[in-house]
């Protein structure tokens, strides 16, 4: 891939992710440049979306300032995964 042409800061993808490995070839042998339109495209959403959820984000922000802290309902649970997950690798 040449950083010298249109393709500069394209995102490459891979249109054959789907072929079949029976086929022989690697599914990651040909690769091609998303359009610049959808990148643009991509970008209007996510900033559509910042500025969507921007009031809620921040009155959830203020709500969590002025709320009880409830160290006990994080740690407990986190403690009883931690757990389990080493009595998991323990069974192995």
């Amino acid at each position: 891939m040449s950083l010298n042409g249109p393709e500069l800061g394209a995102i490459p993808y891979n249109k054959n992710l789907l072929r079949s490995q029976s086929q022989g070839a690697s599914r990651f042998t040909e690769v091609e440049q998303v359009p610049t339109w959808e990148l643009l495209a991509a970008g209007a959403v996510a900033l559509l979306v910042v500025f969507l959820f921007r009031p809620g984000i921040r009155a959830a922000f203020e709500q969590s300032k002025n709320a009880p802290k409830d160290w006990a309902g994080v740690l407990l649970p986190l403690g009883i995964v931690v757990l389990f997950v080493i009595l998991l690798i323990a069974i192995v």
